[in-house]
Order: C-alpha cells, then sequence, then structure tokens
C-alpha cells in the first residue's frame, strides 16, 4: 500500500505463488513459502490496479508475474485459492488475524474477479501502453524488447 502511494508505477516480474523447495547445507530440503497473506507479486499488481498505479507485468519469465497474466485474462488458475493457498505456514491464523482486527479479508474469488474484470483494456488504460503491446510485454523474454516497451509506457504517463 505505501509503495503504491509514493512509486509513479510499478513493474512486476517473476514470484513465488506456492512452496519453494531449496537445498539445505547439511543435504536436506526446506520448503519455503512467499511471506505475506497471498503471493507478494499478486498483491503488488492487485493493489496498483485497485489504487490506478501504472503497471507493467512481465510475465514471460513465470512465476507469480505469469498467474497475473492469467488472471487478468480471465483463465482460472487451481493455485490461485484459498484451498491451494491455506496450507501456507500461518495462512490460517493471518486470516484469523485480519477478522479478529475487523480487516478487510479479499478471497481469492474476489481478487481474481477484479483482475478479470479490468483485464487487458483496464491495464492499458493505467500504463498508457495499448493491449497488444501489453500482451507482447506479457510473453516477451527479449529484454530489449522489454525495455523499449516500459521506456514507452512510462513515457506516456
Amino acid at each position: 500500500e505505501a509503495q503504491a502511494k509514493s512509486a509513479r508505477a510499478r513493474i512486476v516480474l517473476g514470484g513465488k505463488i506456492g512452496p519453494t523447495i531449496t537445498a539445505t547445507p547439511d543435504g536436506g530440503r526446506k520448503e519455503r513459502w512467499y511471506s505475506g497473506r497471498i503471493p507478494g507479486v499478486v498483491e503488488e499488481a492487485y493493489i496498483s490496479l485497485r489504487k490506478g498505479q501504472p503497471l507493467y507485468v512481465l510475465g514471460g519469465f513465470g512465476g507469480a508475474a505469469a498467474l497475473v497474466v492469467d488472471l487478468l485474462e480471465g483463465r482460472e488458475r487451481a493455485e490461485f485459492t484459498w484451498d491451494a493457498q491455506k496450507v501456507a505456514p500461518y495462512a490460517t491464523e493471518m486470516r484469523k488475524l485480519y477478522e479478529a482486527r475487523d480487516q478487510s479479508w479479499e478471497d481469492y474469488p474476489e481478487m481474481a474477479a477484479f483482475l478479470a474484470d479490468n483485464g487487458v483494456e483496464g491495464l492499458s488504460r493505467v500504463n498508457r501502453l495499448d493491449p497488444d503491446e501489453n500482451r507482447e510485454l506479457f510473453i516477451t523474454r527479449d529484454m530489449g524488447r522489454v525495455v523499449a516497451l516500459l521506456l514507452r509506457g512510462l513515457a506516456r504517463i
């Protein structure tokens, strides 16, 4: 929320959706999750659009940014549901904390619907790239093209 107030635009790339398995020094494995109430990159994109902040989504590198692309384009993703995400450490406790403090808890279907309702057209209104430019940004891995599209959008805001 604070970043959305102070930044002129937001660029999202990659990000965790669920657990990541990493090797430990002793040869074991450790499962790590994102640390917020929802995947951080998805939350950042959601907040930016909700606040009307220009948002640029680089989905071609996968991760949570690719999930945002799918949600903007109205595709359902099984991993963006409470059933999938409630297994994250402390997820259930965090939800209870929100309720105890009378904080708004937008649920996954609400957030997915908001992103789909905004879609590429709504994204284009805030980031000043046309829909085709946004769709290219969604899939390209060519860093020269990424930079060109970002500069084009940023110059228009």
